[in-house]
C-alpha cells in the first residue's frame, strides 16, 4: 500500500452544539432510588437496565459535570473487550489499575464533558445460548455476538434498546451518535456500524469484521450491509498476535475504505505520525498502527505482563487523544 505525500485532514472545525433531538431534553436528572441515589453528573451510576431479546442487560451513562438538560449532547458508546464486564472490573483479572473500572478507554479525561458516555456490559455468549458446550469452547470467552443477522442478534437488540432509553432520558444530538470498542468490543462496534445506520462514525482498537473465522456458526456477510459510507478509524498494531491485522484489522480496514469509496493511496494524518489517511475518500477512513517494545511499562500498548510482545491492548497514552479528535471531527 503506497502513502501519498500530502497530509490528510486534521481535527474538524469547530465543536457546535446540537439541536435538541433527544426526547430527553428539558427533562430534569434526578438521582433514580434504584441507584441509591447515586447521580450520573460527572461520574458513573450503579448499573442501568434494558430488555433486550428476554434478558435483562445492563449499562452505565456517565454525564457531563455541568450537563445542561437543553443542550443537545454528542452520545459515545463504548463496547468492552471480550470477558464480561464482572470479569474486567475483577482484582482476579490482574488488570484492575490499567483497566480503572469503566475508564478503560481514557474518554472521561477526553471528552467526559463535551458528552454523553455510555458504557454497554456485554454478556459471555454462551449466557445467550450460543456455542459453549457446542463444540465451540471459544463462544465461552466472547462477550458479544458478532455471528447473528440483527434479527436473531440479541447485541444489536441490547443496543438499540439502550440508545432507546438513552434518547428518552436525556438530551442528545440523534446526529452525533458514536461507537468506540476494543478487540471483542470492536468487532461489534463494525458489526453495529455495518448493519445498522446508528453511528455517526466509529473507532476501534485491535478489531475487525467476524466472517466466521471466530465463531464457526457466523451467518453474517458483510457484502450484503445497507450501510454505505461512514467515517472510520481503525486503530491496529502489527504486532497484535491474538487478533492479527492481517488476518482481521486490514479486511476491516478494506470494507469501510470500499464503503467510502477511498482511492488506493494513503497521506499522512495529522492526527498522529502513527495514522495515515485513505486519499479521496466520501467519509474519513484512518488507520494507526502504533508499535511499542516488550519491555512497555502498564501504560503502553503491550498487555501488561506479556513475556512475548502480544500487543493486543488499547493503545495508551495516544489513543484516547487520537480518538477523541477524529470523533470530534463529526460534533
Amino acid at each position: 500500500e503506497g502513502e501519498g505525500e500530502g497530509e490528510g485532514d486534521g481535527e474538524g472545525e469547530g465543536e457546535g452544539e446540537g439541536e435538541g433531538e433527544g426526547d430527553g431534553c428539558g427533562a430534569p436528572v434526578d438521582p433514580d432510588p434504584d441507584r441509591d441515589g447515586d447521580p450520573l453528573l460527572g461520574t458513573f451510576a450503579a448499573p442501568l437496565t434494558v430488555q433486550a431479546a428476554g434478558r435483562t442487560r445492563e449499562y452505565y451513562v456517565r454525564l457531563p459535570v455541568d450537563y445542561d438538560t437543553n443542550r443537545a449532547y454528542p452520545v459515545v458508546y463504548l463496547f468492552h473487550g471480550d470477558k464480561n464486564f464482572e470479569q474486567l472490573r475483577s482484582p482476579e483479572a490482574g488488570l484492575t489499575a490499567k483497566l480503572e473500572g469503566r475508564g478503560y478507554f481514557g474518554m472521561e479525561a477526553e471528552l467526559g464533558e463535551e458528552a454523553i458516555l455510555v458504557y454497554l456490559d456485554g454478556e459471555n455468549l454462551h449466557l445467550a445460548g450460543l456455542g459453549c458446550g457446542d463444540g465451540d469452547a471459544q463462544s465461552c470467552f466472547f462477550s458479544w455476538d458478532t455471528g447473528r443477522l440483527p434479527a436473531d442478534n440479541p447485541d444489536i437488540q441490547f443496543f438499540l434498546a439502550v440508545q432507546a432509553a438513552v434518547r428518552r432520558d436525556l438530551c442528545i444530538d440523534d446526529d452525533a451518535a458514536f461507537g468506540v470498542g476494543f478487540s471483542g468490543g470492536g468487532f461489534m462496534v463494525n458489526t453495529v456500524a455495518c448493519y445498522t445506520r446508528e453511528f455517526t462514525a466509529l473507532a476501534t482498537y485491535e478489531a475487525g469484521f467476524d466472517d466466521g473465522a471466530l465463531i464457526d456458526t457466523s451467518v453474517v456477510d458483510f457484502d450484503d450491509c445497507p450501510v454505505g459510507a461512514k467515517p472510520t478509524l481503525a486503530v491496529h498494531s502489527p504486532n497484535d498476535t491474538t487478533v492479527t491485522q492481517a488476518l482481521y484489522g486490514d479486511p476491516a480496514l478494506a470494507y469501510w475504505a470500499d464503503a467510502n469509496s477511498c482511492a488506493a493511496t494513503f497521506s499522512t494524518s495529522r492526527l498522529h505520525p502513527h495514522c495515515i489517511e485513505q486519499d479521496g475518500c466520501a467519509s474519513p477512513t484512518v488507520f494507526c498502527t502504533p508499535e511499542c517494545t516488550i519491555d512497555a511499562d502498564e501504560d503502553g500498548l503491550c498487555e501488561p505482563g506479556a513475556d512475548d510482545g502480544d500487543q493486543h491492548n488499547v493503545w495508551r497514552p495516544e489513543g484516547p487523544t487520537v480518538v477523541a479528535a477524529f470523533l470530534r471531527r463529526f460534533f
